[in-house]
């Protein structure tokens, strides 16, 4: 149990097996800040998680096995692994949308060449759309954003295999 004291600031740092912290203790909580924004992005709080998830390691390798484990918590490391899994998960479906797209392109023009300028202004037009929306507007990448960059791929494949269709199926000379 916790203390039931309803004025207390730090009533859920301390649990115990009684009421009004009587009986065994189960758990400390211990609060901590760090001089690091919340709004730093996710490499500076990438460093400060690194920093706490060693000293952690280190005091878990020296406490007794009664005490139990120390973990770290925090919503701003939470948010940063999250936001490393998304961009690993978004390069991954960027690949894939990519290579879909490669495949769909070699099969439905036959040629190689078609296929590959086909892919280099897909790539091209991806890029310059995420180059405008991160550099010039300067919008943070979270999950919106990394939906949205395959569905950019999805939308330049349309107007790309148009041309190259029609360039590759043209009866012209030049």
């Amino acid at each position: 149990g916790v203390s039931k004291e309803d004025g207390s600031r730090f009533k859920f740092d301390v649990g115990t097996s009684g009421d009004a912290y009587g009986g065994k203790i189960t758990y400390i909580q211990a609060r901590m800040r760090i001089n690091v924004l919340k709004s730093s992005g996710t490499k500076s709080i990438g460093k400060e998680m690194e920093r706490w998830q060693k000293f952690v390691r280190e005091i878990n390798e020296k406490a007794p096995l009664e005490a139990g484990p120390a973990i770290a918590i925090s919503e701003s490391f939470a948010r940063t692994e999250l936001e490393e899994q998304i961009l690993g998960s978004t390069i991954t479906s960027w690949a894939i949308s990519n290579g879909v797209t490669f495949v769909a392109v070699i099969i439905f023009t036959r040629n190689l060449v078609v296929t590959v300028s086909t892919m280099i202004s897909i790539v091209l037009i991806v890029s310059t759309l995420l180059g405008f929306l991160f550099s010039v507007f300067q919008l943070p990448f979270g999950a919106i954003e990394a939906v949205g960059v395959t569905i950019f791929v999805g939308l330049s494949v349309d107007y790309c295999l148009h041309i190259a269709h029609g360039y590759h199926s043209s009866q012209g000379k030049s």
